[in-house]
């Protein structure tokens, strides 16, 4: 069975969804796979590197907004490497007009612009080098050519230089991505916060998630860090566990929220105040939260009637989905977070 991946911009979904579908019934033997088609609690950034490597034919729906996406030149240059090992193909599909540059324009595209079940037919062809049927005395149309010896060397020689900057690139923050601040207490929801770390790291990068011991330095001033994390956040998760709302001082024995001085309460007070969007995560068997339990916090009264979500331990796979869709719905973007590069160094 060939194996098909198609890299593309989200912009492009719609067209994806429908050459998908009409792929599908052309050629049922045929396997096409793109982003959308994760499964629910499956790892997405492992499961897109396994596609990638696996992939037969990787179809690149070219367009102005793929060819400006970080993400997607990362897809585009694994690809691009297992190109060069003879492993895949790669062709490109023009869906909205665009100039193609580097070792892209070195390839006959197919023309989605124009006429679309002929530039499927020619597709089609390409992808089974079976040429379609065409009326009596009709001429064919060109198919996609094949690199020459002499382009075959320069563009061995880019591909090269692209594989070498994207593994430079892979722990690299990318520009106008966002940042979320969890917010917990570490008697409360400690070890939680540090596994939600550490998958969202995974998923979305170093650089997008922040928890405080594992991203201020040694030696910097922890509250001005702290206030500047927060007030640069564009989300805010608040852990709320069992022990949340009853916490206490060790030595006064008052109610944490009810001192001034807790950082838990500082950072929501200074979150709402910057219109920071703020969520509560409910572990495991923390109940949601009634404006009565902080009636003598006002400053953040506001946070028992927010929507909040659930993380489990027992349902975790589930739970933290639910989370991943909420980032991707509220703008984060997701990165290979060093998977992709661990498979191409141990190539």
């Amino acid at each position: 069975m060939t194996k098909i991946f198609i890299s593309y911009s989200h912009k492009d979904r719609d067209f994806v969804r429908r050459i998908q579908r009409d792929l599908a019934l052309e050629l049922p033997e045929t396997q096409v796979f793109y982003d959308m088609m994760i499964p629910v609690g499956e790892s997405w950034a492992e499961t897109l590197a396994a596609q990638i490597q696996q992939a037969d034919i990787v179809l690149v729906v070219v367009s102005p907004d793929y060819l400006s996406s970080p993400w997607a030149n990362q897809e585009l240059n694994v690809a691009l490497d297992r190109r060069m090992h003879g492993d895949t193909r790669i062709i490109p599909l023009v869906v909205r007009t665009c100039t193609l540059t580097g070792f892209l324009s070195l390839l006959t595209w197919v023309d989605f612009t124009q006429d679309y079940q002929e530039a499927l037919a020619h597709l089609i062809w390409g992808i089974t080098c079976e040429p379609p049927r065409e009326p009596k005395g009709q001429e064919r149309g060109t198919p996609l050519r094949i690199i020459d010896p002499a382009e075959e060397k320069n563009y061995h020689r880019d591909a090269k230089a692209a594989v070498e900057h994207f593994k430079s690139r892979t722990q690299e923050p990318m520009a106008d991505l966002q940042l979320l601040f969890i917010n917990y207490r570490s008697e409360d929801t400690g070890s939680t916060a540090s596994r939600l770390y550490a998958e969202l790291e995974r998923e979305f990068g170093a650089d997008r998630v922040f928890l405080d011991h594992n991203r201020i330095e040694a030696g910097a001033h922890w509250p001005e860090a702290l206030r500047r994390k927060v007030e640069t956040a564009d989300a805010m998760f608040v852990l709320i566990g069992d022990r949340w709302l009853s916490a206490r001082d060790y030595e006064t024995g008052d109610r944490r929220l009810n001192v001034p001085e807790d950082w838990v309460r500082q950072e929501i007070e200074l979150a709402l105040k910057t219109n920071t969007t703020v969520v509560p995560i409910l572990v495991d068997e923390a109940r949601p939260l009634d404006e009565r339990d902080l009636r003598t916090v006002p400053s953040i009264q506001s946070l028992a009637v927010m929507q909040a979500l659930l993380l489990r331990r027992k349902d975790w796979e589930a739970d933290f989905a639910r989370i991943i869709g909420w980032l991707m719905n509220a703008g984060f973007t997701r990165t290979f977070s060093g998977v992709l590069k661990t498979k191409l160094d141990q190539k």
